[in-house]
């Protein structure tokens, strides 16, 4: 009987880790926005670069001079996200008939002392239009299968607006 303690203690051991990386692997949206500032943050292209696309590969040479910067000068996002004051909020999920199986989110850093949203906590269209790269920056997001992914285009305005209907 003694001989069934060490492999029952292994299973439960596998049990255990095999449960921590399916928990790891469900990042929330809330979490992949926090990721992604870092990211952008901290300067890391290769990392971004890396970041999934979807329908196909969006993330290009333009993309990272506009978010990072040409010639080691700051980009606009990266400037704009590394503010102190900024924060995250989330619209969505969007869901559109002919896409099944896409949750589509906008990420939105804005700076709140800029940025005031309405009662139904939206920005009217007028404060979207004058206060985009002053107050916030926004992108869409999609989540497939378990993984986030950039919905076209990053960072840009106008660029997909899901939530251009809640307005």
């Amino acid at each position: 009987m003694r001989g069934l303690e060490l492999p029952m203690k292994i299973l439960l051991l596998a049990i255990f880790l095999l449960a921590g990386c399916a928990q790891a692997q469900d990042e929330s949206i809330e979490q992949y926005a926090n990721r992604l500032q870092n990211i952008i943050v901290s300067g890391d292209t290769k990392s971004f670069v890396d970041l999934p696309c979807f329908p196909s590969k969006c993330i290009d040479q333009d993309d990272i001079g506009y978010i990072f910067g040409k010639n080691d000068g700051d980009g606009f996002v990266k400037n704009f996200l590394s503010q102190p004051d900024i924060k995250i909020k989330t619209f969505g999920p969007y869901k559109y008939s002919g896409r099944p199986n896409h949750n589509e989110y906008l990420l939105m850093y804005y700076d709140p002392n800029l940025v005031k949203f309405n009662g139904d906590g939206y920005l009217s269209s007028g404060d979207r239009e004058k206060l985009w790269w002053k107050g916030y920056v926004e992108t869409v997001v999609t989540l497939k299968g378990d993984k986030w992914a950039f919905y076209r285009t990053p960072f840009y305005y106008g660029a997909h607006l899901p939530w251009a209907e809640d307005y």
